[in-house]
């Protein structure tokens, strides 16, 4: 079963209207869905999602902090060259994705290819500021963003956005030149570029220490 299908699986199996993505090795901070529920039920977004802290494989220390945008226009306008939502941290009306086909294959972007099929049926997503969830970042995470696979999934996302028409053929070869210096640069220069296009502010602006934080 691939990821789309189990993701599909997983949907239908939810019984409410509105569904919160939660992976197995990430941790929800107390507050997420008490935050994150009426931010989405009070805006006019399908989607909202909100920053996430890195944490260690322990979850005993934040390493750093995936900060958001939060206005929708400027995310519809993120959509082609990046990922504008972080997937750990989304709810959405289960009516609208469902209604949209659900996920589909597209290797390691499936929720990146979802939330372009959700703005051009004219919805609009959002994220909320605060981090709301603990995303594990284990070793060799930066390693797993080089490399020829990881190539092969930007390929499979870019050419669905061009044949989508969310992207030009120009804004195609455009993004896929500098994801391909991305992929495959040194993996000390790769860790440094894709904190500063997701905007990764380091461990120093939050309580480093998680400890006693689940009591």
């Amino acid at each position: 079963m691939g990821l789309a299908t189990a993701l599909n699986e997983g949907l239908n199996a939810c019984s409410y209207g509105i569904v919160a993505r939660a992976d197995s090795d990430d941790i929800s901070e107390p507050d997420r869905f008490a935050t994150l529920i009426p931010a989405l039920i009070e805006s006019d977004c399908a989607v909202m999602g909100s920053a996430m802290y890195e944490v260690d494989a322990q979850n005993t220390t934040v390493e750093a902090t995936r900060q958001t945008v939060t206005d929708a226009s400027r995310l519809a306008d993120m959509m082609p060259s990046r990922n504008p939502l972080y997937h750990p941290t989304v709810a959405f009306y289960k009516d609208v994705v469902q209604r949209l086909g659900g996920y589909e294959y597209v290797p390691g972007a499936e929720d990146w290819w979802l939330w372009s099929r959700v703005i051009a049926a004219g919805y609009k997503i959002g994220n909320v500021p605060e981090p709301l969830v603990r995303y594990r970042v284990g070793a060799g995470a930066y390693t797993r963003r080089g490399g020829l696979n990881a190539w092969k999934q930007d390929w499979a996302i870019q050419r669905r956005l061009y044949t989508g028409h969310a992207i030009s053929k120009l804004g195609w070869i455009k993004n896929m030149s500098v994801r391909t210096a991305y992929r495959f640069i040194p993996e000390s220069t790769r860790r440094k570029a894709f904190r500063a296009l997701t905007d990764i502010r380091p461990s120093r602006n939050v309580e480093n220490s998680l400890q006693g934080k689940d009591a």
